[in-house]
């Protein structure tokens, strides 16, 4: 919205994104046919009832919508107390009760204030302006002539005369290559692209490569480290496959060790039964 340059439309944020979850809060978990009927009974019940108030505002003759005479009742108090100087029939400088000066370009339809130009409604200043005219010039046309065209009751009433045409669930072909939704879980937080060493880690991997002299290979790209179980680059020693063999056959090797050690004890304690036995015969 920062960045958008129409108009806006009395309307500065996206709220109506927001509007929209919250209506269908309700009926997202519906299947996909079902959710589609859902809007569109939604959206032409509105288009509906505000067809039916356009159609009453075109027949008490109102040429512009509510919004419109209120946004020119405020520009009306705000024009109170501000002095013009006429440059020409299309182009003033206004000076407000504050001393701030403000150039208003009724042909473009723009103010330095920025509200003429926000929503085509002629704010304060350019209120002003229009007055200042019709002292000066009968001929000059009222206020609401400077309101955009898509304010207009006969804008709005077209806006909502057609009808939109539903979706029908049995003219829809049956395709044969949609395929379930898989049933396996993705893994947590946001899927990384490329993996950086922190800090300390590169540091010492660099230092280590100027103590020994050894650098990365090429393929594998500056600053990679290599495995501390096998000294191989390319990977960690969490996926090192030398080091998982080997972990596996150590628990083998201290049952060895503790066996060994064991028919030692039982050896030493026969010669110590034999010698105690012989001593005592």
């Amino acid at each position: 919205m920062a960045f958008y340059s129409g108009l806006y439309y009395g309307h500065k944020t996206s709220n109506i994104v927001e509007s929209t979850n919250k209506v269908f809060c309700k009926d997202q978990e519906l299947p996909i046919l079902d959710l589609l009927n859902k809007i569109w009974n939604y959206t032409m019940a509105q288009r509906s009832d505000r067809l039916v108030e356009t159609t009453k505002l075109l027949g008490s003759n109102t040429p512009y919508m509510d919004y419109c005479y209120k946004q020119l009742r405020t520009s009306r108090d705000w024009s109170l107390g501000n002095i013009v100087q006429c440059f020409s029939n299309v182009l003033a400088l206004v000076t407000q009760t504050n001393q701030h000066l403000f150039r208003v370009d009724l042909e473009s339809k723009t103010c330095i204030c920025g509200h003429f130009q926000e929503n085509s409604i002629p704010c304060g200043h350019a209120f002003a302006f229009i007055l200042n005219l019709q002292n000066h010039h009968s001929d000059t046309p009222q206020p609401s002539h400077y309101i955009s065209q898509h304010f207009r009751t006969t804008t709005w009433q077209a806006t909502y005369k057609t009808n939109i045409l539903p979706i029908l669930a049995n003219n829809l072909p049956i395709s044969q290559e949609v395929q379930p939704p898989s049933q396996s879980r993705n893994k947590r937080g946001h899927p990384k692209i490329k993996r950086f060493l922190p800090g300390s880690t590169r540091n010492i991997a660099q230092a280590q490569r100027r103590l020994t002299g050894i650098a990365a290979p090429t393929e594998y790209g500056q600053g990679s480290q290599a495995c501390q179980q096998c000294k191989e680059y390319g990977h960690n020693h969490r996926t090192c496959k030398v080091g998982n063999q080997l972990e596996l056959f150590e628990p083998v090797a201290e049952d060895m060790d503790n066996v060994g050690s064991g028919s030692e004890e039982d050896s030493e304690g026969e010669s110590g039964g034999e010698s105690e036995g012989s001593s005592s015969k």
